[in-house]
């Protein structure tokens, strides 16, 4: 089993001898079932098949007809579905698939994120020295046509190691799918015209010597399919009421410096999960800049939401200016200033058209995504929604700088700010650039958490201290450590990195063993060092010049873990902890004041708990889906027709 989910792999080969064995030797351990199709082979595959599956759990099936590779996956499917699997992937028994991309193509289904995951080679790195040149070329124009069939944006249409899900199998009619080479087009199309959710993961490209010389015969193959497509292009068209080619639904491009890499990845995540709300009703493309190692291009949400990450520099290493501790402390890399000014122009290049597919542009941060948003405002004349969340203001001040804040926010429809200590700030700020804000024109959205994610609150908790973040001075955590010296017997986890890691560690040598660095950690677990957690520190302090915290989402998921939340009373952090009742609110750069409330509640076992229980439930009030409900609602306001 994978995650608690049976697994079918299914293994349509056709003289396949030379590879089957190979292919389920490889098999992961977690598969619970292997279904080889032989389709009528003359080479021995299905001989060859059952001497590879001892210790594989492997079942063979042997077709006396040759029916075609759909033909086959529709039967292994069929067997999948009698022998309860509720998952089924395919993975073709040409070794042209790698099992080690298995889970990554489960991982939405188990999720619940989607119903239907495909590969997507194309956006492997190494798609363009594996994939010889005409399948690449083949591959890129039959995408194309399938775009038009399906109605939403593919990238790898012709890629047929996918997972589907048991409720998708149960409700398609199997036996009306395409029987030969056209069937991953033909599947594709009834998964989204069935309305399920489908998504594109990335996978490795394997071409083995001579596999560039393909079984199909291009002269039956391109008028088949071509005509396949034709006709679910017609489908939809009568389907939908669509008489001119391209989305029904309004399109929306979301500008961001920040982006989840991966499920687990914590960058930008209130992002990604308003990314998915959005796509609900409209076609949503995200920009992002690229880190070097993950998909430049990704298709999520049934093709409703497409990932697009830019690269600015030569070489992958060398994209060092977002991510990690963030623009603002990436500075202190010579490479990350180097490549700064080629970030920007790109990034504003690439916005600008996107935008003009677009009907609605909305950005993340004023810096540097809301001014390549005000751009596209400016030159591709799309309503521009902004929205802030604390680090991009912070970047804006001083007067040099208002002049940038007064040609963003005058080339804005609309502005959201994530607390009410940040709209007082973006007043006052913007009356400096000599522009007056409205406090009723500014909402107060805070950013949101998948709540359902943290387990409630239960049983006692040890006295561990813990802070979660990334190491930058904005995070007050020499605090933190002046304030555990003082305090005999607790133990402090810091879980985060960044670039004040060696000097955090050398300071807290005076704890010795109560004091353990952990490093980044995300998804599960994250959510198990807070729920082992007794208090979650977030000593965050005012910076010179006045930069401090907008809204850290860490401390909604401590509430949501049923921590004892501590913090300072700066930016909007006071707005959704009240003092006494779900949290501990201190001063700010106050070590002293931070050991006595920290000493206190470890003392008291008993108002921990209560503290925590009232957090959880305080937290739910910021679950991801309200807070996305909330900014469709803005973004509704300024697009210039309405959603379907």
């Amino acid at each position: 089993m994978y995650r608690g989910k049976r697994i079918a792999v299914v293994v349509p080969a056709h003289n396949e001898a030379a590879r089957v064995g190979g292919v389920l030797s490889t098999m992961p351990d977690f598969v619970d079932r292997v279904i080889v199709v032989d389709d009528a082979s003359t080479d021995g595959t299905a001989a060859r098949a059952r001497q590879s599956a001892l210790g594989v759990p492997v079942q063979v099936f042997r077709r006396r007809v040759n029916g075609g590779v759909g033909v086959a996956i529709v039967t292994g499917y069929a067997q999948a579905l009698a022998r309860g699997a509720e998952i089924v992937a395919v993975m073709a028994g040409d070794g042209q698939m790698d099992p080690r991309d298995l889970p990554a193509l489960l991982d939405p289904l188990v999720e619940g994120r989607a119903d239907f995951s495909k590969g997507n080679r194309l956006a492997h790195p190494d798609v363009w020295r594996e994939m010889p040149p005409l399948r690449l070329l083949g591959n890129t124009l039959l995408t194309r046509l399938t775009r038009l069939a399906v109605g939403k944006r593919v990238t790898d249409s012709q890629c047929g190691y996918t997972a589907i899900t048991r409720k998708v199998l149960a409700a398609l009619m199997l036996s009306r799918l395409y029987p030969r080479y056209g069937f991953p087009n033909d599947l594709l199309m009834k998964v989204t015209a069935a309305g399920f959710r489908w998504v594109d993961v990335r996978v490795r490209p394997i071409y083995h010597a001579g596999s560039g010389v393909s079984g199909i015969v291009l002269r039956r193959f391109i008028p088949r399919v071509a005509w396949l497509l034709a006709k679910g292009f017609v489908r939809r068209i009568l389907r939908r009421g669509e008489w001119a080619i391209g989305p029904a639904r309004p399109r929306a491009l979301i500008l961001t410096s920040s982006y989840p890499r991966t499920p687990e990845d914590h960058a930008g995540h209130f992002v990604a999960s308003f990314a998915r709300r959005l796509a609900v009703r409209y076609d949503v493309t995200v920009l992002a800049p690229w880190d070097g190692e993950a998909p430049r291009a990704s298709i999520e949400e049934g093709g409703a939401l497409a990932v697009r990450r830019f690269r600015y520099a030569p070489l992958p290493r060398w994209h060092q200016v977002a991510y990690g501790a963030g623009i603002e402390a990436n500075m202190s890399s010579w490479r990350a200033r180097l490549w700064l000014p080629t970030f920007l122009a790109v990034f504003a290049v690439r916005a600008l058209l996107a935008a003009r597919r677009s009907d609605v542009v909305i950005s993340n941060w004023f810096v540097p995504s809301g001014a390549a948003g005000a751009l596209c405002r400016a030159i591709a004349r799309r309503p521009h929604l902004a929205i802030e969340h604390g680090g991009g203001l912070a970047m804006l001040r001083g007067k040099r700088r208002r002049k940038l804040l007064r040609a963003i926010l005058a080339r804005t429809d609309r502005v959201v700010c994530v607390s009410s200590a940040l709209r007082d700030d973006l007043i006052s700020e913007a009356a400096g650039a000599g522009l007056r804000l409205r406090a009723q024109d500014v909402p107060i959205i805070p950013m949101g958490i998948e709540t359902a994610r943290f387990d409630s609150p239960s049983g006692p908790r040890p006295r561990e201290v813990l802070f979660l973040g990334r190491l930058i001075p904005v995070k007050g955590i020499e605090i933190l450590i002046e304030a555990m010296e003082r305090i005999p017997g607790a133990v402090l986890t810091i879980a985060g990195d960044g670039p004040l890691g060696p000097a955090l560690r050398a300071r807290a040598e005076s704890l010795g063993e109560r004091v353990r660095f952990l490093g980044a950690i995300h998804g599960k677990a994250k959510r198990e060092t807070l729920a082992r957690a007794t208090i979650l520190a977030v000593p965050s302090v005012v910076l010179p010049g006045g930069r401090t915290e907008g809204f850290p989402v860490v401390v909604l998921e401590g509430m949501a873990a049923g921590c004892t939340v501590i913090a300072s009373d700066v930016g909007g952090i006071g707005e959704v902890v009240r003092d006494g009742w779900n949290g501990i609110l201190v001063k700010p750069s106050d070590a002293e004041a931070l050991a006595e409330r920290i000493a206190w509640l470890l003392d008291r076992p008993e108002l921990c708990a209560a503290l925590g229980e009232r957090a959880c439930e305080s937290a739910r009030a910021y679950d991801a889906g309200l807070v996305a409900d909330r900014l469709l609602t803005e973004v509704e306001r300024i697009t210039p027709r309405a959603p379907v």
